[in-house]
């Protein structure tokens, strides 16, 4: 099943996603989605770019609220990042509640499809 978040997946199936992560602990988050990319056998750094904020501001390509420190990651293109890997990612708040991983302290994690 595949699920459609606008028109344009109808027609075009393209679909590029930003991740905003509320949390201090960046290179944790980066080791956990590596891990995550690593068990379905795709490279993190070929499908994702990670950036930390310096500022608060709205993102330009998404219009989600950035706040100063907080971890935004990009897709690479289109598609760049498997739909159950989004998704995992969009869940990152239940991470820190699995045995054997070290706290992640995510307070928030924000979703958006940029089309």
């Amino acid at each position: 099943m595949v699920k459609i978040q606008s028109i344009s997946d109808i027609i075009t199936n393209s679909s590029s996603e930003v991740f905003v992560i509320t949390t201090d602990k960046h290179d944790e988050v980066a080791r956990f989605i590596s891990d995550i990319c690593d068990v379905f056998g795709v490279s993190m750094d070929e499908i994702m770019e990670f950036d930390s904020s310096t500022t608060n501001h709205i993102d330009t390509y998404s219009g989600v609220k950035v706040s100063k420190g907080d971890l935004v990651i990009y897709s690479t293109e289109d598609n760049s990042i498997p739909a159950v890997i989004m998704d995992m990612i969009g869940r990152l708040d239940w991470a820190s509640h699995l045995p054997n991983v070290e706290p992640l302290n995510i307070k928030r994690v924000h979703r958006a499809h940029l089309g």
